[in-house]
């Protein structure tokens, strides 16, 4: 055990399922990390198939490794990995991701000033191209890139997210069952429901291969499906009886148009199977009005994102 992992104040939590071309990079960019910061490292194997974790095993002596016997997904490999941190705070990052110079000190020095935040950094494409500096959402809980400061930031990716773990464990984590979609969504906003901004610092960044770590070859329609099924979730916890007879209806509408629009484009009925569902036991309504920044929001909202 190093110095930096006796007293961690972070722990960095990295889920990674065959991740041999993008772990090792992010596990570098981090000990490459000019920080006052002591930090631990786990990373949790979700049963990886690709034969490379015992390579990095040997490479990382200092990371702490957690290996599933069988795959469990993204929010249950989070949800060991906090169980088993030792830091006052979680950084939970995507293995396709690579810290720039001075980002974990930017991450800690905030949290020294605000504490009682959820914070995130300003995401950069491994170009060097600004992607986005958080998330905004629409009036039916669709996320979309903020690039201008002057956007009201909804919540941060999960990519790289720093939080309290006492934060972590008053929420619950992600859902287990939500899988591997919209977990940073329900965590941002239940944490905003409780008064606990979500802050995006400029200061420094990180890289991101976008998709690396989930879907490689693009959106599936199984995470589509989930997508749905998740949002709804969050609508139906989140948003208060009132509402939510303005906002199901219309978030099943423009889900069907939208797919019936792929539909057509594509010339197979493919796109409307994974229509939004809920199974009863997933349905626990919590009646708590979130401090959200409502947008406006236009119908035919989905010709935007065809």
């Amino acid at each position: 055990m190093t110095d930096k992992q006796q007293s961690p104040d972070i722990s960095i939590c990295i889920a990674n399922y065959n991740g041999a071309e993008i772990l090792g990079p992010c596990l570098e960019s981090i000990h490459k990390q000019d920080t006052r910061a002591n930090y631990e490292i786990i990373v949790h194997d979700d049963a990886s198939t690709d034969g490379a974790i015992e390579v990095l095993i040997d490479a990382y002596p200092d990371v702490q490794f957690i290996l599933a016997e069988h795959n469990v997904g993204y929010c249950v490999s989070n949800q060991r990995m906090a169980k088993a941190a030792k830091g006052t705070r979680l950084l939970l990052l995507n293995n396709d991701v690579e810290l720039m110079p001075g980002a974990l000190e930017a991450l800690y020095s905030s949290s020294q000033d605000a504490p009682a935040s959820i914070y995130s950094l300003t995401e950069y494409s491994m170009t060097g191209e600004l992607s986005c500096r958080g998330m905004g959402m629409d009036i039916f809980f669709t996320p979309f890139h903020c690039k201008s400061p002057r956007q009201k930031v909804a919540f941060a990716m999960g990519a790289c997210l720093l939080l309290e773990r006492k934060l972590w464990f008053e929420i619950g984590g992600y859902p287990e069952f939500f899988e591997y979609t919209c977990e940073d969504f329900y965590l941002c906003l239940k944490a905003r429901a409780q008064g606990v901004p979500v802050r995006i610092i400029d200061e420094s960044g990180y890289r991101h291969h976008m998709g690396k770590s989930i879907n490689p070859d693009g959106i599936s329609l199984e995470r589509r499906r989930k997508s749905e099924r998740n949002r709804l979730y969050i609508i139906n916890e989140l948003l208060p009886a009132r509402e939510r007879v303005f906002v199901w209806p219309l978030f099943v509408l423009t889900s069907f148009l939208e797919m019936a629009w792929h539909a057509v484009s594509l010339g197979s009925l493919a796109p409307l199977r994974p229509l939004p569902s809920l199974k009863g036991s997933e349905l626990e309504c919590v009646s708590v009005r979130p401090l959200l920044t409502w947008r406006a929001t236009k119908f035919l909202y989905f010709l935007g994102r065809a």
